[in-house]
């Protein structure tokens, strides 16, 4: 008996039958070739789109951002701990006597900016589903105008409630202008 044949050496404890190497593919061969195609063309498509996305992903708050801002006591905190994150040049210019609504908007004006950049960046179905998500928006920003336009309030006192991913283009804005008129003379609803 060689000593590689021994009972404790490693070669005792490979396998008896010969193991073929492994394909270079780990899928089926048919999927294999479906999958090829497709990949080529992925970055050139979407790999700008990608990369915003983990760009976005990374800018989010950490768990220890969240537990400094809960140990804040005045909005002026708050500002001071999210000026160190990517919330900072939303809020830089804002004077110190600083309210909820103000952090609220800046917030959201940061969420609308990062929207519509991926937006305009992104290619067909993408770009049709990232439309869909501001329907939902859009149909509370009419129904908004609409019953404020029966309650008699303002259009711009209105406009400035809605919400900035709902908000419609000039064009359609002045169709809202119209309804108004159209409400207010012929007495709809």
């Amino acid at each position: 008996a060689s000593a590689n044949s021994l009972p404790g050496s490693a070669t005792s404890r490979l396998p008896s039958r010969s193991v073929s190497p492994r394909p270079r593919s780990f899928l089926p061969p048919a999927r294999a070739k479906m999958y090829s195609w497709e990949m080529l063309s992925f970055n050139i498509h979407d790999g700008f789109l990608e990369a915003i996305v983990r760009g976005n992903r990374s800018g989010l708050l950490t768990q220890a951002d969240y537990n400094n801002l809960c140990q804040c006591e005045t909005l002026d905190d708050i500002k001071m701990h999210l000026s160190a994150t990517e919330y900072g040049p939303y809020l830089q210019n804002e004077p110190s006597p600083l309210h909820t609504t103000t952090i609220v908007e800046k917030c959201t004006l940061k969420l609308v900016d990062e929207y519509k950049h991926m937006l305009c960046q992104a290619n067909e179905p993408l770009s049709t589903f990232l439309q869909y998500i501001t329907y939902g928006h859009m149909i509370d920003n009419v129904v908004l105008i609409v019953t404020g336009t029966l309650h008699e309030r303002d259009v711009n006192e209105l406009l400035e409630k809605c919400h900035p991913l709902g908000m419609f283009d000039r064009y359609s804005l002045h169709h809202l202008r119209l309804l108004k008129i159209c409400v207010s003379f012929t007495g709809w609803f």
